[in-house]
C-alpha cells in the first residue's frame, strides 16, 4: 500500500506521517487530520474533505460545518466508482437533510 506522504515531507524524518499508512484502519490519523483541516475554515478544503468522508465522523462533522457549500461536492460522490464514497455521500446527504429539517423546526 502507498505511504501517506512523500519522504521527509512530514518533518519527522520518516517516509510517512506518524507511521500511518492508508491500510491502517486502527489509526485515527485521518479523522484528526480532517478535523484539523476544518479548523482552517477554508472552503478550498471541501474537495479534500469530501474525498476523506469514509475516514470518520470528524470529517463528516467538518463538512456539515461548511453547510450548503459542501452539499454539491458531497452529492456529486453519489456517482463515484468507490462504494465507500457513495455510501458516505448518501449518509452525508441524509445528514444535511436532517440538519435542515431540524433548523426549520427551530425557526417555525
Amino acid at each position: 500500500m502507498a505511504k501517506v506522504a512523500a519522504s521527509g515531507s512530514c518533518g519527522n524524518g520518516t517516509d510517512n506521517c506518524e507511521g500511518a499508512d492508508e491500510s491502517d484502519e486502527s489509526s485515527d490519523y485521518f479523522p484528526r487530520l480532517g478535523a484539523t483541516v476544518f479548523t482552517f475554515n477554508d472552503e478550498r478544503a471541501i474537495p479534500a474533505l469530501v474525498g476523506a468522508m469514509p475516514w470518520g465522523e470528524d470529517v463528516a462533522r467538518a463538512l456539515v460545518g461548511f453547510g450548503d457549500k459542501a452539499l454539491g461536492p458531497v452529492t456529486e460522490q453519489l456517482k463515484s466508482d468507490s462504494s465507500s464514497l457513495r455510501k458516505s455521500a448518501l449518509d452525508m446527504a441524509y445528514g444535511f437533510w436532517k440538519r435542515e429539517r431540524i433548523l426549520r423546526r427551530g425557526l417555525a
